[in-house]
């Protein structure tokens, strides 16, 4: 199957016909904007921050790059790209715009209170 290549910030992502991809900060981001997640850059630090840069089995087995739970156990998924539509999704039903660290606050997204302030301090590479 020959890829198909796409180029944001400099960078080739390489995506093949079945649209997966090398799990990495670049390519997270890309998927991020295709799929028209608000502010991408904040949510690659949360995708960064929930899976311990892309190495916790959560992220491996289940493809769960958010930390997604049903209230009861952690949402699986057939692949990141599933999980970044889910995001979208997510945003689009509780995310009414402004200041995103400070939604991510008001709707308690993490049990840590510290959460924004981690993210804040994440650097990236996008």
């Amino acid at each position: 199957m020959k890829p198909s290549y796409s180029r944001i910030n400099n960078d080739i992502i390489n995506i093949t016909q079945k649209d997966t991809f090398v799990l990495n900060q670049s390519n997270v981001y890309y998927m991020l904007v295709r799929n028209n997640v608000k502010h991408p850059k904040v949510v690659l630090k949360q995708a960064i921050l929930e899976t311990g840069w892309f190495k916790s089995r959560l992220c491996k087995e289940n493809y769960n790059l958010f930390g997604f739970h049903n209230g009861r156990e952690y949402m699986k998924f057939k692949s990141y790209q599933d999980c970044i539509k889910y995001c979208a999704y997510w945003q689009r039903n509780r995310y009414e715009g402004g200041n995103y660290y400070k939604f991510l606050e008001d709707c308690k997204y993490a049990s840590d209170t510290n959460y924004v302030e981690i993210l804040k301090n994440i650097k990236i590479n996008v």
